[in-house]
């Protein structure tokens, strides 16, 4: 409306009525998957969060582009289901830790029932 004003431009009220936000800054989600790819288990939660996003994929495209929508996706598969030492997990956690300090993401979403 800012730009608007300053434009001269004046909208109707009835567009107004129905108008939108819209920002062009996009989200940013990321999700730990404490499994490996394959594991039809978290296989099946990725889908249902890519669905539920409305991001259409490739399930054997890594990474998934969602470069057309509304949420910018990271993965990241920390493979604990097959590596249980603990030194593994916990090089796998720093990883992850080190894609949310730099990527810094707006949600994450973790899924795990390793013991």
């Amino acid at each position: 409306m800012t730009l608007a004003k300053k434009l001269g431009i004046k909208f109707p009220m009835t567009l107004m009525d129905y108008a939108q936000l819209v920002t062009a800054e996009r989200k940013k989600l990321l999700y730990i998957n404490s499994y490996h790819k394959g594991y039809q288990w978290s296989d099946s939660i990725e889908k249902g969060l890519l669905k539920a996003l409305g991001i259409e994929f490739d399930p054997d495209s890594n990474p998934i582009d969602t470069s057309l929508g509304p949420v910018q996706i990271k993965i990241v598969r920390m493979d604990t289901k097959l590596n249980k030492e603990e030194a593994f997990k916990k090089k796998e956690a720093l990883k992850a830790k080190a894609v949310i300090e730099t990527w810094q993401p707006d949600i994450v979403v973790t899924s795990d029932d390793n013991d």
